[in-house]
């Protein structure tokens, strides 16, 4: 059975994301479905969420695009150790520990769960649960690569990283993918991602708006 949002933070998304979408037009695209109260801007320009429009909520948040799709915000609804659940609405839920997607609900193609079995600074070994369709106990290993310093801009704001690429491959089911992390040199936090989280998905990425500190 597919995972569900709980009432209690279903209905802390809405109380959040209300005050931000007074104003905004709604999506009709095939994105819509994601969530029917997911935050993204439709008028207008590009697919990215405006500066205005992220400062204006006050709380912890993430830019969150699909594939080809349009930029979308995300705010952070609980902060469990090192994990952290980010809320759009009352459908879609993104999971993350250090900056790394491990459950999603509500997407076309989810990720039920991951489990850690071996980190060292040049590989990783994991068991993906994978979901639409289930596949339980998926062995991935990654390899890791430095690709060097770098500035990334997100929001208008100039932030200094390191480039971080994954090589990750699950010999179950011949899936190849590469995961890419943009982290900061000093703390190792996450600022943006690249991810793969489903064979048969669009790759996730995600830009930090506003970090959980900054609330």
């Amino acid at each position: 059975m597919a995972a569900r949002i709980p009432m209690r933070l279903r209905a802390l998304s809405l109380l959040i994301l209300l005050p931000a979408l007074c104003g905004c037009a709604g999506d009709s695209s095939d994105y819509g479905r994601l969530s029917n109260m997911i935050y993204n801007q439709v008028v207008g320009a590009d697919d990215s969420v405006p500066r205005d429009k992220a400062a204006a909520v006050p709380y912890a948040t993430i830019g969150v695009q699909i594939g080809g799709g349009p930029q979308s915000m995300l705010v952070l609804a609980t902060s469990t150790g090192a994990e952290r659940m980010w809320l759009a609405g009352t459908d879609v839920a993104i999971t993350t520990r250090e900056g790394r997607v491990v459950q999603t609900v509500g997407l076309p193609q989810n990720l039920n769960g991951i489990q850690l079995l071996s980190d060292t600074p040049v590989t990783g070994e994991y068991k993906y649960d994978l979901a639409n369709p289930m596949r339980y106990g998926v062995f991935v290993r990654c390899t890791k690569r430095e690709i060097g310093p770098e500035t990334i801009e997100i929001l208008g704001s100039k932030i200094q990283t390191r480039h971080i690429a994954e090589d990750c491959y699950a010999p179950g089911i011949g899936w190849s993918f590469t995961n890419e992390f943009w982290r900061d040199p000093k703390t190792d936090y996450a600022w943006k991602s690249v991810q793969n989280v489903n064979p048969d998905g669009d790759e996730i990425e995600i830009d930090v708006f506003r970090p959980e500190d900054v609330e």
